[in-house]
């Protein structure tokens, strides 16, 4: 590919450790952009996907049930989850913890929350998802510029997605 570049967009912290046991050369040169580009005039913004933990309506064992929950949301139980880079937590106090001064695709990961905007799912989600990932991908990969590519994501949503229902 080239000078062996190339871009990808990262959905999370989930695949870090993936990288870094199974593709070490990849992982060592992996970096990120801090802060994320904005468009003239535009605002930072990054699209959170978050992960929930919640119990059944009718379990076989309510209290088993909470206390499953509960230890995964305490703060020791995020920071157990946390800590395999599997994910990051959502509380800021373990985001400012030591941990991630030597994690720095971590911390450029945690930074991008500044301006985030939780990822819902709705009415035409896959085709909003798709129309706007099409064009982020173009402007990714340098077929077109940032600003051109937000622009044809929005005509393309509002032309073929929320018009066509």
């Amino acid at each position: 590919m080239g000078e062996e570049l190339s871009t990808a967009g990262m959905a999370g912290a989930w695949c870090i450790p993936t990288f870094e046991e199974e593709y070490t050369k990849t992982f060592e040169s992996i970096d990120m952009f801090d802060p994320t580009p904005t468009p003239q005039g535009g605002q930072q913004a990054t699209t959170l996907l978050t992960v929930a933990w919640a119990a059944s309506a009718t379990p076989t064992n309510k209290q088993a049930a909470a206390q499953l929950v509960k230890a995964l949301t305490s703060k020791q139980g995020m920071w157990d989850w946390s800590k395999t880079n599997i994910a990051l937590p959502s509380r800021q106090s373990l985001l400012d913890r030591p941990y991630y001064n030597d994690q720095p695709i971590l911390r450029k990961l945690a930074s991008f929350t500044d301006g985030g905007k939780p990822f819902r799912f709705g009415l035409h989600h896959e085709r909003l998802h798709n129309t706007i990932m099409s064009e982020v991908e173009g402007a990714l990969a340098g077929v077109k510029s940032p600003d051109s590519a937000l622009k044809s994501a929005e005509r393309l949503v509002n032309n073929n997605v929320l018009e066509s229902n």
